[in-house]
């Protein structure tokens, strides 16, 4: 039995997307506000097409993750789904204050904690993950379970290679 899942990484401004492909294609992060044409333009060199995408998997709803969700799913017609916790984030477009531990993330917190890098198009979620979400409907063998700590509504992919996608 096959078990393998091609995950390819999407480099992005200080984070990165996942495009999975098994059986069907899902994406995991959408990257902040703007980085749509990139990821497509991804899935264009691996052979790929906008509508092959079935799934928007958001790990979290923090700018850095969900900014290009509203934008990449016009573009694919796919559904979005994103924890419950974090569904309000989305729903107003802002991830809300920050609230960095240590030195370093309260340095950090300075520039990634303002309005403008915070903010990012709403939308309405088109699935709330409560406990997990199984993904075969949308060709991945796996499924996206609750592991809240960056956020309260931070999600994880596990797939059936052994490979975990977390998104901080």
């Amino acid at each position: 039995m096959d078990i393998s899942v091609n995950i390819i990484p999407v480099p992005l401004k200080m984070t990165s997307a996942f495009i999975i492909r098994d059986k069907g294609t899902i994406l995991v992060d959408s990257g902040y506000p703007g980085s749509e044409d990139t990821i497509l333009e991804k899935l264009h060199e691996i052979g790929g097409s906008p509508e092959d995408i079935r799934l928007i998997v958001l790990t979290h709803g923090h700018a850095d993750h969900a900014g290009s969700a509203a934008a990449l799913r016009e573009k694919t017609g796919a559904k979005v789904a994103v924890h419950r916790l974090d569904a309000d984030k989305v729903r107003e477009g802002n991830q809300g204050k920050l609230h960095p531990a240590g030195f370093t993330g309260r340095i950090l917190g300075l520039f990634f904690g303002t309005k403008k890098a915070s903010s990012y198009p709403a939308f309405e979620p088109d699935i709330l993950i409560d406990e997990s979400l199984e993904l075969e409907e949308y060709g991945v063998r796996g499924r996206v379970i609750h592991t809240p700590g960056h956020s309260p509504g931070c999600v994880s992919v596990l797939l059936i290679s052994g490979d975990a996608i977390a998104g901080d």
